[in-house]
């Protein structure tokens, strides 16, 4: 049950984001603070993107995600929640600054200060892509994200 009132909270996720070409590789990992109230949540979230393309280069992309998410008790200790988002980022080495528009659900075992469980969304990279001296490339894909996520809430 999501405690009611005001809370804080604190989170670490980690996702693997599936595609066809190099899926084991593609790799995220986020650190999120926040704040809530009964079934409602919102805050910051910073993550790390690591998605390998072409001739086995990799792009590591920062992005800044504020987020707002809508809980909802399903009975006993479990928890669904939807969350959107809109992330503004960088890219370690180019000149690609994404906006990453993300949405996920997950479903958590909730106690009374944490919550755990798995998540399955979905991001898109809206940047134009970028150049170097010998071609153009297009915006990475970021795509389907599935992982799992930890919630400490702070009263």
């Amino acid at each position: 049950m999501v405690p009611p009132g005001w809370r804080a909270e604190l989170g670490i996720t980690g996702m693997w984001l599936p595609r066809a070409e190099r899926s084991f590789n593609r790799h995220a990992q986020a650190f999120r603070f926040g704040a809530g109230y009964s079934l409602l949540s919102f805050g910051l979230e910073y993550a790390h993107y690591h998605l390998p393309y072409d001739a086995g280069f990799s792009d590591d992309f920062s992005v800044y995600l504020p987020w707002a998410a809508v809980n909802f008790d399903l009975g006993g200790s479990l928890r669904a929640s939807l969350e959107a988002a809109i992330g503004f980022g960088s890219e370690e080495r180019s000149s690609e600054e994404p906006i990453v528009p993300r949405v996920r659900a997950s479903l958590q075992f909730v106690q009374s200060y944490f919550a755990i469980g798995p998540l399955v969304g979905y991001g898109l990279n809206l940047a134009d892509g970028h150049q170097d001296s010998h071609r153009s490339y297009d915006a990475v894909p970021f795509g389907i994200e599935v992982g799992g996520m930890l919630s400490v809430w702070l009263f």
